[in-house]
């Protein structure tokens, strides 16, 4: 497992921040820049959030390093793979905990997009937090046998974005400003929040393996409902 991000110049290509940061320090002369480079900025963002904001922004540094490198024309695929390459995985596999909007905690299992779901999506958003607060969001959907999130984390969120749901034909958008004001609890650094989820409609002619895609600014997420994962809806 890497950490990865979008490469801002290529929408096709993503950046092994770990890898970009050792070829930044090999650069710059350093000894054994693969070994401080893991200490520097961990593969893995729960080790990220773990290290401290000294290692976030290391990781920023690291990207536009190989932004820099992009430009030039040669930053090499070792470093920025295709996007088709990489298999994207949650972006946080093992939080701390998870704090659901009422308030109630858990530890419930972290399931990829390829799980089905086991009953009608309703899509929401987890705060993720880092040693300063809230470092950033991802898309999730939780159901009965675990919580699904996305694989990217969107450190300057946009509340003027719509989160959508779209099955076929039909789309639904919920304005991200319904949580621009909400009070968020302090939370340990890899630890989940998870935020209200909006009041969607149900899809029409949503049948079982059907596919859902949610979709804000920065992802979209196909999602499938699996047999048996029709329920009735209560609000």
């Amino acid at each position: 497992m890497v950490l990865v991000a979008p490469l801002p110049g290529d929408s096709d290509r993503v950046v092994d921040l770990n890898r970009a940061e050792a070829a930044r320090l090999q650069r710059l002369g350093e000894g054994a820049p693969e070994l401080l480079a893991k200490a520097l900025v961990p593969p893995s963002l729960q080790a990220l959030l773990e290290s401290g904001p000294r290692a976030v922004q290391r990781a920023r540094v690291a990207l536009a390093y190989a932004e820099k490198w992009h430009r030039r024309g040669d930053l090499p695929s070792v470093v920025a793979p295709a996007r088709a390459e990489v298999t994207l995985c949650p972006c946080l596999p093992a939080p701390k905990g998870v704090r659901r909007a009422d308030g109630t905690g858990a530890l419930p299992p972290v399931r990829s997009a390829e799980m089905p779901l086991a009953q009608r999506p309703q899509p929401t958003l987890a705060a993720v937090g880092g040693f300063e607060g809230i470092l950033g969001h991802c898309l999730a959907v939780e159901d009965p046998f675990g919580v699904t999130l996305g694989a990217w984390l969107e450190t300057e969120l946009d509340f003027s974005d719509r989160l959508e749901m779209q099955f076929g034909e039909h789309r639904q958008a919920m304005p991200m400003e319904v949580w621009a004001d909400l009070d968020a609890p302090n939370l340990a650094p890899g630890e989940l929040w998870l935020l209200p989820a909006p009041r969607f409609r149900p899809l029409p002619g949503l049948k079982e393996g059907g596919v859902v895609t949610l979709r804000t600014a920065f992802e979209e997420l196909t999602l499938t409902l699996e047999a048996g994962g029709l329920h009735p809806t209560v609000q």
